[in-house]
């Protein structure tokens, strides 16, 4: 089996790869279905400075051979991965807290050249890319960064399936200062069921538009890596992780127990109230019970005091008599 590596639109050829004993090999098919999309591979040339490639065209010339057109793959701007910069600036990590944009280079779907001719998909080799899982770069938020580990949730353009709860449509407001994902006209969704941690070496900043940098008008890969998503996708983001860890209504719980909690924060401050009050009825009460006692020795001593004054007097006479004279005392105290 034979690859052939030349650059794209001449005949100069840049290496090959001769395999022997070998039935199949694979090799960056960019006419499969699924890589729809620009292919970047990584290749040490002699004589190249350049590593980095992308592949512009396959071609099979005869059963054992294939040949594989390349271009430079050379960015406007430096491509300074995470894991370049843990290097220099340990405390980066902790600057990727959940919302915060990045974007992923997952690596391509390879395809199988058989020793036949016969071009099919790479199911036997789950050493690399499989069909279903996510590939390509693409921007991605981060759930968590700890240590060299990130988890993120890639976004696609894809429109998720009607009713699929773990996927959410980003914020236009998110993506506006990103380029190449800010386009009106595509919708970009966060898949959260295929959330997954990521090496360093897979992370870079995304490309955007400066930030705070006055008079600076070019795009930027920035390092610090301060694009996040809106308050907005992060509730959602939330909801479709709840969901996909299979608790769908942990954000309805979460707020139930919230107002739970301010609904038991009033009820415990007005039940402290209600105390304060009761303590003091009571201590009115003891007055007013202490005040009650007296009354009754007091109307007690002037009963048997009226009772020898007009001993033929019945006792309900007597009482009369006794309210008859306090009414006029009262009438004379408030007169004064």
């Amino acid at each position: 089996m034979l690859t052939i590596y030349f650059l794209h639109g001449t005949t100069d050829e840049l290496g090959r790869e001769q395999s022997q004993g070998i039935s199949e090999v694979l090799f960056p098919d960019v006419n499969y279905v699924q890589n729809k999309h620009a292919i970047t591979i990584t290749k040490m040339f002699v004589g190249q400075q350049c590593h980095r490639w992308e592949v512009k065209s396959v071609d099979h010339p005869a059963v054992n051979e294939v040949k594989i057109g390349l271009i430079r793959r050379i960015p406007s701007q430096p491509e300074i991965y995470l894991s370049q910069t843990h290097k220099v600036k340990r405390n980066v990590i902790s600057l990727l807290r959940k919302g915060t944009l990045v974007e992923v280079d997952y690596g391509y779907i390879p395809s199988v050249k058989k020793c036949s001719g016969d071009t099919k998909s790479n199911k036997r080799y789950p050493d690399v890319r499989q069909s279903g899982e996510m590939h390509k770069r693409r921007l991605a938020i981060v759930v968590k960064a700890s240590g060299t580990r990130v988890q993120v949730v890639p976004i696609s353009s894809n429109e998720p399936p009607i009713g699929d709860r773990a996927c959410f449509e980003m914020a236009r407001s998110s993506l506006e200062k990103l380029m190449h994902y800010n386009d009106q006209k595509k919708r970009s969704f966060a898949v959260c069921s295929m959330i997954e941690t990521v090496a360093l070496t897979r992370i870079l900043p995304p490309l955007a538009k400066p930030v705070r940098e006055a008079g600076r008008q070019a795009p930027q890969r920035s390092d610090g890596y301060p694009h996040k998503v809106s308050n907005i996708d992060i509730q959602a983001l939330d909801k479709a992780l709840s969901v996909t860890v299979g608790i769908g209504d942990y954000k309805e719980i979460k707020l139930k127990n919230t107002e739970l909690y301010l609904s038991n924060s009033a009820l415990k401050k007005r039940l402290v109230s209600l105390q304060e009050q009761l303590d003091a009825n009571k201590a009115s009460l003891d007055v007013a019970q202490t005040k009650v006692s007296t009354h009754d020795a007091l109307w007690n001593m002037l009963e048997d005091h009226y009772r020898q004054l007009h001993s033929t007097k019945s006792h309900e006479e007597v009482s009369d008599i006794i309210k008859d004279e306090l009414k006029v005392w009262i009438e004379i105290a408030e007169d004064a």
